[in-house]
């Protein structure tokens, strides 16, 4: 999904780890937080150590963890 922007993208990985949207909350965390992670990892939007990181918080997310 390199051509699609950041928040597809995170509209896409909740979908696969959660299947749902995320929510208004979750997705303000991620888009403060990706200008942060972009420039630990280059300034390059389309890092793979970038969006590893970012799907490593969200298998850290009890949503993840735990069944409801």
């Amino acid at each position: 999904m390199p051509s699609a922007t950041p928040q597809e993208r995170f509209n896409r990985m909740f979908d696969d780890a959660f299947a749902r949207p995320p929510q208004n909350d979750e997705l303000t965390i991620l888009m403060d937080a990706f200008p942060g992670l972009m420039e630990l990892h280059g300034g390059n939007p389309n890092s793979p150590g970038l969006w590893q990181d970012l799907c490593h918080g969200l298998f850290s997310m009890n949503d993840f963890i735990y069944l409801q």
